[in-house]
């Protein structure tokens, strides 16, 4: 599903609004080492009634050997998925871009 408007805050927060309307609230905790936890308050609709509060786990990682870089998605009681990324999204994890790719992702698993 694509993000039809999305918005940082002052405090570090990420505001993305779903093409159904759906707006994601995340609430974003710096990386400490390669993991770190993401608050994702979910609103609905038009009328931007609160539905859920999710805790989501990134957890970065990265192959050596085959020199690749992945972020696992794990939304607490949900499911999971891995996410690839560039060295830059590994080592600069607040970019635009890759901020957009796991709102999608958050979305993604939570619909499911």
């Amino acid at each position: 599903m694509k993000i039809e408007k999305y918005n940082k805050g002052d405090n570090g927060e990420v505001f993305a609004t779903m093409e159904n309307n759906d707006l994601l609230a995340l609430k974003w905790m710096p990386f400490a080492g390669d993991m770190t936890m993401v608050i994702v308050d979910v609103f609905k609709g038009e009328e931007m009634e609160f539905d859920k509060s999710y805790r989501v786990f990134l957890d970065k990682a990265w192959d050596l050997r085959n020199d690749k870089y992945e972020l696992n998605i794990s939304v607490e009681d949900y499911s999971s998925c891995k996410l690839p990324l560039t060295s830059k999204q590994y080592y600069e994890p607040q970019k635009e871009s890759y901020l957009k790719k796991l709102c999608q992702n958050f979305h993604g698993i939570i619909e499911a």
